[in-house]
């Protein structure tokens, strides 16, 4: 398994490539997700869209990812870019209560369907309302 790593702003991207199998460095996953955590990354988004396979072990270790992200409070964790086969094994385990999962979502965190994307007319009142308050300042 490779991990890559993207950073946009506050959000960390980790962009998983190959199999999601014990022995397949799993451990280094979590690694990473904790050192994200530690330098207050506070939306973790995990990129499965090239992950070709996953077993037992693999999801245990998005479970612990999970569970030592909770512990923090102050994070959220995505999972994204799916198959329909991981999606559907995440969703049939029951593990689809725990993540937000859409296997269609794509990791892109300016894309509308991310969930947090800005629309033009918000982004616009964004603007007024800073230009307004240099102008008082």
């Amino acid at each position: 398994m490779e991990i890559e790593v993207r950073i946009e702003g506050r959000t960390a991207v980790l962009a998983l490539s190959g199999r999601l199998v014990e022995g397949e460095r799993l451990e280094l996953l979590r690694e990473r997700v904790s050192r994200l955590v530690s330098k207050a990354y506070r939306e973790l988004v995990i990129d499965l869209k090239s992950v070709s396979y996953a077993d037992s072990a693999g999801l245990s270790e998005l479970v612990a990812i999970y569970a030592s992200v909770q512990r923090e409070g102050t994070v959220s964790l995505r999972l994204v870019g799916s198959n329909q086969r991981l999606a559907d094994l995440i969703t049939g385990t029951k593990l689809g209560s725990l993540f937000e999962v859409d296997p269609g979502m794509p990791a892109d965190p300016f894309n509308p369907r991310f969930g947090w994307g800005v629309q033009p007319g918000v982004a616009f009142a964004i603007l007024v309302i800073i230009g307004v308050l240099i102008a008082l300042r």
